[in-house]
């Protein structure tokens, strides 16, 4: 089963990615992230060699370093998705599949959820700085991030309202 999450009332910024982050209680630790089809605007240099508009290209790291990146600088990401993965996965092997688009993706509203990519454990989408969905497999994660977020909503009761977003 996925668990999935609309954050977009109540927050200072939706596309924050520390709060998310931390919301997680270290379980992000466990995972090795690909990050792609971002927009995003770091303001150190080394962020912006990795992240900045000249790259764009798809970014593969430790649950320990994307961590040290949004607690060290919390900068917008006005586009993104996240996606986690066992360590134990290889990079060949993740990237051997298409990889995600954040707008151009409809799996996350509609019922049930799908995930882009297959090995996926966790999908955080950063949508043009509006707000951000969270899909995972675990309940547990789930629930954490829900406690953070008191605001946000289920993504099926999101689903079926009569909002603007989906």
């Amino acid at each position: 089963m996925i668990y999935g999450i609309f954050i977009g009332e109540g927050e200072p910024g939706y596309t924050l990615m520390k709060k998310v982050f931390n919301s997680m209680e270290n379980d992000q630790l466990k995972f090795n992230w690909l990050i792609a089809n971002y927009e995003c605007f770091p303001v150190t240099e080394e962020y912006e060699k990795i992240f900045g508009w000249h790259t764009c290209s798809p970014v593969f790291m430790s649950g320990e370093r994307i961590t040290e990146i949004v607690n060290t600088e919390d900068f917008l990401w006005v586009w993104g998705t996240f996606l986690s993965f066992a360590k134990d996965i290889s990079e060949e092997e993740i990237m051997s599949h298409k990889l995600p688009w954040c707008d151009e993706y409809n799996g996350y509203w509609k019922i049930p959820y799908s995930m882009q990519h297959p090995l996926a454990e966790t999908e955080i989408i950063a949508f043009d700085s509006t707000f951000t969905i969270v899909l995972t497999k675990n309940k547990e994660l789930y629930d954490k991030i829900r406690k953070a977020y008191p605001l946000s909503v289920d993504l099926e009761d999101e689903i079926k309202s009569d909002k603007k977003y989906h």
